[in-house]
C-alpha cells in the first residue's frame, strides 16, 4: 500500500502520469521494500543461525537497502520542494514549515521516516484539494 501512496504523492505534486515523470512509479518504492525485506530477513537468519535466503553478503544487502532508501528519499525531497514552489500560495506558513522540517531533519533516513513524511505531505495536500490527474 505504501508504494501506491508514494506514487500518488509524486504524481499529485507534478500533476503527471506514471510514465511521464521520473520517480512517479510505485515499482520504484517496491524495490525499496524488497531490499529492506532481503536485508532484514537475512539478518534475522544470521541471528538465529539458520540458512540465509540470499547469496549476497549481509553488508551488500545492507548497502542495497541503503541505496534504495536514499533513492526514494531524494525523489520525495525533490517533489516536496517542487510542490512548495508550485502550490506554496495554497499552504499556510505552518504547513510549509512542517513540510520543510520533515525533509530537513534526517541524516540516516529509514523507511519509517519516509513513510511518515509522505503521510504528512499527503494529509496537507488532501486538505487543500490537490489531487493527482
Amino acid at each position: 500500500m505504501e508504494a501506491l501512496i508514494y506514487e500518488h504523492l509524486i504524481r499529485m505534486i507534478y500533476q503527471t502520469g506514471r510514465t511521464t515523470k521520473n520517480g512517479a512509479d510505485a515499482d520504484i518504492y517496491r524495490k525499496l521494500e524488497r531490499a529492506e525485506r532481503a536485508y532484514h530477513d537475512d539478518l534475522e537468519n544470521i541471528r538465529q543461525n539458520q540458512l540465509r535466503s540470499s547469496s549476497k553478503s549481509i553488508e551488500d544487502l545492507e548497502f542495497d537497502y541503503s541505496v534504495e532508501r536514499r533513492r526514494i528519499w531524494q525523489f520525495v525531497v525533490t517533489a516536496i520542494q517542487e510542490g512548495i514552489k508550485r502550490y506554496g500560495y495554497k499552504f499556510s506558513a505552518d504547513e510549509i514549515s512542517s513540510m520543510e522540517n520533515s525533509i530537513n531533519t534526517f541524516v540516516d533516513i529509514q523507511r519509517a521516516d519516509i513513510d511518515r513524511t509522505i503521510k504528512l505531505v499527503m494529509d496537507i495536500y488532501s486538505k487543500k484539494g490537490i489531487v493527482a490527474p
